[in-house]
């Protein structure tokens, strides 16, 4: 594992328990066979969720690996929707009935906006956020030193944020990234509207 750059397993573990659940432990199994040598160590094909564990923290170039291994496997025609779908699914596992109707009641975008690291490092170790603008109906925030930046990892946590405002009530229409490291830039900025 890097020192830095890797995210938690409780979401991970959370979106491959969606991805069992709608296409079967057998794709799993296809995913792992597609992993390249290097990160089959960290897997357990003859186990639930690949033997993941949600206290682990996993390199982000693992998972990107797997999230891409497993839009491949199920034919996904629209990669950015499918990352979608496993993100939201994850948080929807890691939040009981309970959290969500919490987030719901008392908690806005902007109470999310003034806890936006403390919630990044739930599911990171590295990485500055820094939200740039919160309104009634717009959340902007940046991204600095994020260590083993992963293009994958970057949407999964964009669609994993635009998933955390829906459950304080945003019905988010456009979540788009502006800027990524991954495309050259020194920050990853992402802009949510409803």
């Amino acid at each position: 594992m890097q020192a830095h750059g890797n995210l938690r397993g409780s979401t991970v573990v959370g979106a491959l328990e969606v991805f069992e659940q709608r296409y079967g432990r057998a794709a799993s199994h296809e995913v792992i066979s597609s992993l390249s040598a290097e990160w089959r160590a960290l897997v357990r094909p003859n186990v639930p969720v690949m033997g993941l564990l949600a206290s682990k923290l996993y390199p982000n170039a693992f998972v990107g690996e797997v999230v891409r291994s497993m839009a491949r496997v199920v034919r996904a025609p629209d990669e950015d929707l499918f990352i979608r779908e496993l993100a939201h699914g994850g948080i929807d596992q890691t939040l009981s009935t309970v959290h969500r109707l919490i987030l719901r009641w008392v908690a806005t975008p902007r109470e999310y906006a003034k806890r936006a690291q403390d919630v990044w490092d739930q599911y990171h170790d590295s990485g500055r956020v820094r939200v740039l603008s919160v309104t009634d109906h717009e959340y902007v925030v940046q991204v600095s030193e994020w260590a083993h930046h992963d293009v994958t990892v970057c949407k999964l946590s964009m669609e994993g944020r635009r998933r955390l405002l829906e459950k304080t009530g945003a019905r988010v229409l456009d979540g788009r990234r502006e800027k990524c490291l991954g495309w050259g830039h020194d920050v990853c900025l992402m802009r949510y509207r409803w």
